[in-house]
This record gives C-alpha cells, structure tokens and sequence, in this order.
C-alpha cells in the first residue's frame, strides 16, 4: 500500500461516516413527516379499516316507540375510497364494489381511473356492506367506520323518523325536528406529542344524544301501513295515506304514508318526493268529509236543528254558478241528518247559507283550517282559505266550500277536526314525541295541549248521534261489528290549473271510535283510485278493517248498547 493511500484513508473513513450521519438525519425526518405529520395521507393509500376509539363516540339518541321498541339506533358505518395509482384492475375492483358500495360500474372505472392521490366512492354504507368490503382485501381500497345510523323496523314509519344524512345530521321527521337533542358530543383528549391518545384520559367525557319515546305504536303502525298497502293494490291507487291519533290528546298512534322509502337506504331513492310526509305536507280537497265541519259551525251557532229540514231540488244557483248533488238527483224534503246520510251538496249549501259566510269561515279557522296544527314534525304545510275580504274570494265560494271544494286542507288538519267532534268540541295539538331519556331519566314529558274549545260539548254530543245515524244509511262498509262508530266519507275532484281533472278523485274517510267513548279517531285517504273510486266504495272499507284490528289490539270493549242491540 502507498504512502499516499495510507494517508487518504482515515479521510475517507471520516467522510463516509459524516456522509451516512447525514443520510440518517434525513431518513428520520422523512420518517417524522410521513408518519406523523402527513400520517393521514399515508392512511389514505392503505387498504385497511382505521382505528376508531369507540370510547370517545358521543353516540345519537335511540328512538323508541310508545312501549319502547328501537325504531332507530345508533351504529357504526362506512366511507369507503380509494388511491387510483395503487389499484392494479380497475375494471375488476369497480366489478367487485358497485353491488355494495350502490354506484353504478362506469361511475367507479371512472372515479378509478383518475390522477389523484385519493378519491371517495360512497358514504355511509352499513356494518354488513363494509366487512363485505373489508373482507375483499383490494389493494388501495379505504374504509373508513364513523357513527352512523340503523332503522331496525326499516321503512316502518319513514315519514315520522326521517333519517341521518351523510354529514351526521338529521333530515325530515323527528331526526330533523330534534336534531340538536339527538345529536351526541365526542369526548376529547389531549397529548402533548404525536401519542397514541386511546389510553389517555378525556379532557371532556363525550356525552350521548337524548333518546326519545313516540306516541307512535309500532303494532299499529305496521297495520295502518299494510291496510294501506292493500288498499292501494284493491283500488289501483296513486299513493295514500292513514293516520291513527287519541282524540283525547292529540297523540299520533300510526302515520302511514305511501310513497315512502327505507331509512337504511335513503341515498337510493330515486326521487326526493318520497321523503316528503304528504300527511302535513301535501294539501287537497278534501270534499264531503268538509260537510261534518259546516253541520258543526251552524248546529253551534243554533242555525241549525237536527230535526230542520229544506226542500232539495236537485239544483240551485249560487253567486252565478249552478250546483247539483253528487248524482245530480233531487232528494226532496230533507234533515239535516239526511245531509249527512245522503251526502248532499245542496243540503250543505243550504246549512252554509243559514249561518252566513262570516260564521262559517269563521267556524273554519276555529277548527285550525288555513293554520299549520301545531304538529312537532318539521314541514307542515297550512292549507289554503279563501275568505270574504279577499280578492279572490266570490259568492259562489261560500257553496263550494261548505261540502269540501275550493279550499285545502292537509290530511293531518281534516282528522284533527273530525276529532275535535269526538272530543267534545275541543280541539287537541298533534304530537308524535311522547318524552324524552337522558342517561336512564326522564328529562321531558309531553302533555296534552288544548288549541282551543271550537264547539260546545252539547253540539258535539248532538253531531256524533247524527253521525251514528247517518253513517249506514251512508255506507254500511264503514260499519265497525260491535262497535258504534261516527263518520263521514269523501270523494273531492283533483284540481287542476283552470279547473278539474276530468278523472281523478281523491276518495276518503274520517270516523272515530267507540263513538259515544272515542279512544281513536281516523282518517283514511287514497289517492286517485281507479276502481271504486268513491270514499264510501274504498276508503271506508279500508276503516273498518284498521279499526277493529286496532280496537282488538288495544282491548277496547265493545260498546254494550250496540252489542245487545243485534
């Protein structure tokens, strides 16, 4: 070995070492960057499930029915991605995920095929899709668990629950209504480093969303929506909707509405529409059922007499329009139970005009008409009433609102009133949340809410014997066996811009039951039927059936009176 070599060495050893110290700073703050501050998008390139520390999860409220069955719960759910530069087979991973992710194929080849570190494919997907997912093993495919939600009873009353969007907020029906009361509080830790925080103690505790109880029966529920599910099937119907409520107390036992939708999926709908509750949402005509309002204002203001009678002609003319009855014939000398017997338009005119349009539209705004009920649930529409004063009202309104045309009324409004009738003319705020529970207790409780007094007792007690009279002489098919029952049908024309639709109808029945005792009152309405398209051909039918099912469930005795009497 030289001289000069020898002398080299210790230099170059020097040098090496300094050189391979340098690339050992290097490595270690590279390390320090990717795994600690940018550690969420090395996460993001992972195909694995990131840790959740559960313990700190300030979980939604539970929703229970009135004898606490979960109509919602909290759960863990799924967001899944991908990094596109480590899927190898993009076809076969797009092939693999569109069945449980529910995105169409060529949406996924191309989410897939972009330039991008990471790219979201679907939100909120369920406990079972996601171990799907996770069991599949893809290479650059993310899941990603945060708080969800699951409807154990799946589309069992949608239109009341509503459902938690991807963001964790409620939307539509109480989940929207109670949001704030629903919605938990994360806990929160805090370390002083990059420290694994699930051993550390929280600085705040997370605290649970508060769990609410519904009027709402889930037995009685799943039998107004499949008596209305056969009914829509017997009479070709459109969509419909039946609700179920104490006349007591205003509280909803059942609310069934169609169209409707699954909570579980709600990102599949093809339609927003079908989250929309047409219960409060939706206004129509309500037609001859409107006739129980107009008998009830003039029997209060004593224009009336049950026993009054009026000579029905077949034909008047009101404010330059012609009216006739619903078959167009004329009854002759008539009472004012034969109005309700016979359903005849002539013989509400006739009542409407003896009491006078002031206290008429008077009656009908006591009665809550053209005013939202008051009902916790978000998106309650008011109806529409055209009144003298108004610039669009005419004489011949005052005729056709008496038996339920020419104004609008929302399902929930029209049974409200039939049952402020049954409640000895008072009528009762709608509710749906019976109280509420934090951490085992009871931290609020409903009560009943009187609007106002909008009938006497006496005028009330008067009109439900008419009724009862009335009704078989009406149609039999809304009979109750063993039961005493008090209502009114309805058949109203669909309104269109300039007019009527030539063949749609909107068929209804509104009663309460036992009458003389009434612990339900309800209200059945189908939607364009194309076979018996009359509320005392479709809908009154569909009423007896859901109240004896519902008089049987709750063991609500026959009325004795009615029993001995066949």
């Amino acid at each position: 070995m030289s001289a000069d070599l020898q002398k080299t060495k210790p230099g170059r050893l020097v040098f090496l070492a300094i050189c391979f110290a340098v690339m050992a700073v290097v490595v270690s703050l590279r390390l320090f960057y990717w795994q600690i501050l940018r550690r969420g998008e090395v996460l993001q390139s992972n195909n694995t499930v990131e840790e959740v520390d559960i313990s700190a999860i300030g979980w939604r409220g539970t929703i229970y029915d009135r004898n606490t069955h979960s109509l919602a719960v909290p759960s863990l759910v799924y967001d899944v991605g991908a990094s596109p530069q480590l899927v190898t087979n993009t076809m076969q991973v797009a092939g693999l995920l569109a069945p449980l992710v529910h995105v169409p194929e060529p949406d996924l080849v191309a989410a897939l095929s972009q330039k991008t570190t990471y790219v979201p494919l679907a939100r909120g997907l369920s406990a079972i899709e996601g171990e799907a997912i996770r069991e599949l093993n893809l290479l650059g495919v993310r899941l990603d668990p945060r708080p969800g939600r699951y409807y154990p009873e799946g589309s069992l009353a949608a239109a009341v629950l509503g459902f938690v969007g991807g963001e964790g907020r409620g939307a539509y029906g109480v989940e929207q209504q109670y949001d704030s009361r629903l919605r938990g509080i994360d806990g929160t830790k805090h370390a002083n480093g990059p420290q694994l925080l699930f051993n550390l103690p929280f600085d705040q505790p997370p605290r649970n969303g508060t769990d609410l109880v519904l009027t709402i029966d889930r037995a009685i529920q799943y039998a107004a929506e499949k008596d209305l599910q056969q009914a829509l099937r017997d009479y070709e119907a459109e969509g419909g909707c039946i609700i179920v409520m104490d006349p007591r107390t205003g509280a909803i036992l059942a609310m069934a509405v169609w169209p409707s939708f699954d909570p579980n999926a709600y990102a599949s709908v093809p339609s927003s529409a079908a989250y929309v509750n047409r219960a409060i949402s939706e206004q129509y005509e309500p037609g001859s059922v409107f006739k129980v309002v107009t008998m009830a204002a003039a029997l209060d203001a004593g224009a009336v007499h049950p026993n009054d009678t009026y000579e029905d002609r077949g034909r008047v003319v009101v404010g330059g329009r012609v009216f006739q009855n619903w078959d167009g014939r004329a009854y002759g000398l008539s009472t004012m139970t034969d109005i309700l017997a016979h359903s005849l338009n002539l013989g509400a005119i006739e009542v409407a005009q003896r009491l006078g349009a002031d206290r008429f539209y008077q009656a009908v705004r006591r009665f809550g008409f053209g005013q939202p009920t008051g009902i916790d649930l978000p998106g309650e529409v008011a109806g529409s009433v055209r009144e003298p004063g108004s610039p669009d009202w005419w004489p011949a309104d005052l005729a056709t609102n008496s038996f339920g045309q020419g104004l609008a009324v929302t399902p929930l409004q029209m049974l409200a009133a039939v049952a402020t009738v049954a409640n000895k003319g008072v009528l009762m705020r709608p509710y749906v949340v019976d109280h509420m529970v934090q951490n085992g207790k009871v931290v609020w409780q409903a009560t009943p809410q009187p609007v106002r007094r909008v009938i006497s007792a006496v005028t009330a007690d008067t009109l439900t014997d008419m009724l009862i009279e009335a009704l078989p002489r009406e149609t039999e098919l809304a009979v109750v066996p063993g039961y005493t029952t008090a209502g009114k049908t309805g058949t109203a024309q669909i309104p269109t811009q300039g007019g009527y639709e030539e063949q749609g109808v909107i068929a209804s029945f509104a009663g309460y039951i036992p009458a003389k005792d009434p612990r339900l009152a309800v209200l059945v309405k189908l939607d364009r039927p194309k076979r018996e398209a009359w509320g005392s051909r479709a809908a009154a039918p569909v009423y007896r059936k859901l109240a004896l099912e519902v008089c049987a469930y709750l063991g609500i005795p026959p009325d004795q009176a009615e029993v001995s009497g066949r």
